[in-house]
């Protein structure tokens, strides 16, 4: 192959990923603005306790969905990779079934702490645990799409969806009936009408009697990256609550502001997740010597738009801000230098991750967030013992520049074992010594 076909093969792939990047990009705009909207109308329209509670659900929902996305929907972009990316509609009938059953154990849980608090978190709760399936169903069917190749569909479904929350909000904004319960009920109803288009399209039910043989066949990867997950979205999630328990619901809030404000930068990273993530695992199959250098670009790129994004957070006029987040913007603002430095150092590991996944080594990633874990929680506890939110969020973020450190170099090392003799030994995270996987 001559160098003139070699450059046209690179263009072409360059522009196919930027032409997924976009629209995978675009599409969690839409649904993040949907999200966006909802905070900023409770954040103007209710107490600073409330949207406080609010901001508690909203980890609880985030914590649910990245469990979902972690046992499915990354299953689905890596194997549906190396499938030529097709679902069958039994596959379809068996995701859905397996992610109405797992909202089912998640409803319940959101209930029952719903039953046993008081005040506005009873309220967000409670009603959260009824739209709860909906929701995470919704984002299943997303998944679906997404690992197709189907991204204008998700775009149609999702465009539905912010089209209702919007038209609900603003009438609940407009007779006077912008309450957290209405807000989040609404949003709830808007999710199950765009499902409802999905399964249309998808021509599929949930099927729960046949979830159980597609997790038992992805039994290597989804366990793993949800035991992962876990321990990464525990400590993130955790440190939510964490504030709650130690500086109250106000607190909460203005967390949450911090993270309303920084939200183009999640838009960015999720979005991102559903293009880098097939491409690393379509490199480590055929080009595995260009994996480090694609996985150091999307660290360098999404550490850029990271620190970007959050100058551009000090370029907002305090007036802006207080019209937009109310009472919780002054707190909000004062946070988000230390929310940035913990979401800029995630960024810089981003790249190493997504190769770990790309090259199937589950196992290391787990081993890896589990040796983590312990450090940057007794960094949070100190923190927030000693100096409240602003405590929790330095020890976070002292944790997170610890995390990008060991991801980096379990990545190198995977690498090499990989390139070297296949699977390679396996890396003992605690000793950096390996052995037989």
């Amino acid at each position: 192959m001559n160098l003139s076909s070699l450059t046209h093969s690179a263009i072409a792939r360059s522009r196919k990923i930027a032409s997924k990047l976009s629209a995978s990009v675009a599409d969690q705009a839409l649904l993040s603005v949907g999200n966006l909207a909802m905070s900023v109308v409770l954040a103007r329209e209710t107490s600073l306790s409330a949207f406080g509670a609010f901001g508690l659900v909203f980890a609880f929902y985030l914590l649910a969905i990245g469990c979902q996305r972690a046992f499915i929907g990354e299953a689905l972009l890596i194997r549906n990779e190396s499938s030529g990316g097709q679902n069958s509609r039994e596959e379809a009938k068996a995701v859905l079934g397996l992610s109405l059953a797992g909202s089912a154990f998640v409803t319940a849980l959101s209930l029952f702490v719903g039953g046993v608090a008081d005040g506005y978190v009873r309220i967000a709760f409670i009603s959260f645990g009824l739209i709860l399936p909906a929701v995470l169903m919704q984002d299943t069917a997303r998944y679906l799409f997404f690992s197709s190749g189907r991204t204008s569909s998700v775009l149609k479904a999702d465009i539905l969806l912010l089209t209702l929350q919007f038209s609900g909000y603003a009438v609940l904004v407009l007779v006077g009936e912008a309450r957290l319960e209405f807000l989040i009920l609404w949003w709830g109803v808007s999710a199950l009408v765009s499902l409802i288009a999905q399964l249309t399209t998808l021509k599929a039910v949930p099927t729960i009697r046949i979830a159980a043989a597609w997790a038992r066949s992805h039994r290597d990867l989804s366990p793993r990256f949800l035991g992962e997950y876990l321990t990464l979205a525990g400590l993130q999630q955790g440190t939510v609550f964490l504030i709650g328990a130690i500086a109250g619901l106000s607190d909460v809030g203005n967390y949450r502001a911090a993270q309303v404000v920084l939200g183009p930068l999640n838009i960015v990273t999720m979005g991102a997740a559903v293009v880098v993530l097939p491409y690393a695992a379509q490199l480590a199959r055929k080009n595995l010597p260009a994996l480090p250098r694609f996985a150091a670009s999307v660290s360098a790129v999404m550490a850029a738009v990271a620190t970007m994004a959050v100058a551009c957070v000090f370029l907002i006029p305090d007036s802006l801000g207080d019209w937009l987040l109310g009472e919780s913007w002054q707190g909000g603002s004062a946070l988000v230098p230390l929310v940035g430095l913990a979401l800029i150092a995630n960024n810089l590991s981003y790249g190493a991750t997504s190769g770990l996944r790309g090259m199937e080594f589950a196992s290391r990633s787990l081993r890896a967030r589990l040796f983590m874990a312990p450090v940057t929680v007794f960094a949070v506890v100190v923190g927030s013992w000693s100096g409240g939110v602003v405590g929790a969020l330095i020890g976070l973020a002292i944790g997170a520049f610890f995390q990008t450190g060991i991801w980096w170099w379990l990545f190198v090392a995977s690498h090499r074992d990989r390139s070297g003799n296949g699977d390679g030994p396996e890396v003992d995270i605690s000793t950096g010594q390996r052995g037989i996987r």
